[in-house]
């Protein structure tokens, strides 16, 4: 079920921030640094100083709920201060591990880790780490637990109260899983110890092991790159009120390199015939649930054919161009 007999020291963090944007400055941070049970070995948590060219966003101050004033007021570093600290926590974490280590944050592979960099590179630090950082994302595991655990997903949806809509939300995951009570707080250290609370409970419940999961599952069948062979892909069913909690969608692969790859989701095909269709993907920031074995429906190899022969000319080098 995605756990490994190999266990990796993680970093489990979480960002607040002034702007959805990460051209906005981080406000608060935390970032714990655990072993392979998940027992915290060292963090590095604080607040950093809003800038006097910053103007924060209204709707992100009130999701944060930061009261500015009291924030200046107790922040004690600039940008560059906590950058420089950030950078030497994480490194400090890769010497201890002498290895690599997980980043694994919720819902971070949209949000947090470009926040990160950006705000790294922003201030003149690398934010690659010699490559002995690889990012995950909590929200993935959750999402594989909810298809693969009956228990989990009978949990989380039981949750939702009188909502037709699935939420994965660490705020409905947390509650659904008895962790948390009333509201998320929204401040980093809480997120991210409620984060270590999510993955103890599915490594102990689900068998899933966050640090070393995988949640792009299509790297083995690279190598079927422009055949047609034609894969399905899970993902959940977030309309509550569906016969299913799943849907599964027929793809087939375009283009491939070691890390990442193009797919054409061929019901998207079949209804458009156009580039609208191909989806990137990466092992380094998405979910792709995706089945080994081939499908023989000879109607979707056809499609799948015809797919590739359209789209024969766009590849990983230009498709970001296009």
């Amino acid at each position: 079920m995605g756990c490994s007999l190999l266990r990796m020291y993680a970093i489990f963090y979480d960002l607040e921030t002034s702007d959805k944007n990460p051209i906005g400055q981080i406000l608060n941070y935390s970032f714990i640094f655990v072993d392979s049970q998940l027992r915290t070995v060292d963090e590095c948590s604080g607040l950093i100083r809003i800038s006097r060219l910053q103007i924060p966003d209204c709707g992100a101050i009130l999701a944060n709920r930061t009261n500015v004033v009291e924030h200046q007021a107790k922040a004690e570093h600039t940008e560059l201060e906590a950058m420089q600290t950030i950078a030497t926590f994480i490194q400090s974490c890769t010497q201890h591990a002498q290895g690599a280590v997980t980043l694994m944050g919720y819902n971070s592979s949209r949000f947090d880790l470009g926040y990160l960099r950006t705000s790294l590179i922003r201030n003149g630090i690398n934010p690659y780490f010699d490559r002995k950082i690889i990012p995950r994302d909590l929200l993935h595991v959750v999402q594989r637990a909810y298809l693969l655990s009956a228990p989990f997903r009978e949990l989380v949806t039981k949750e939702r109260g009188a909502e037709k809509r699935l939420s994965l939300s660490l705020q409905t995951v947390g509650r659904a899983l008895g962790l948390l009570t009333g509201a998320q707080a929204h401040e980093s250290r809480e997120d991210v110890l409620l984060t270590i609370r999510v993955a103890e409970w599915i490594r102990d419940n689900c068998d899933i092991d966050s640090t070393t999961f995988e949640s792009y599952e299509g790297g083995k069948l690279h190598t079927t790159a422009r055949t047609g062979t034609v894969y399905l892909v899970e993902e959940p069913q977030y309309d509550l009120e569906a016969s299913s909690y799943n849907v599964k969608r027929p793809f087939t692969l375009l283009d491939a390199d070691n890390r990442s790859a193009l797919w054409i989701d061929l019901d998207r095909y079949a209804e458009t015939r156009d580039p609208s269709c191909i989806v990137w993907r990466s092992a380094a920031k998405n979910a792709f649930f995706v089945s080994p074995k081939a499908v023989s429906d000879a109607e979707l190899q056809k499609l799948a054919r015809a797919a590739i022969g359209q789209f024969k000319g766009v590849t990983l080098k230009n498709f970001f161009e296009r």
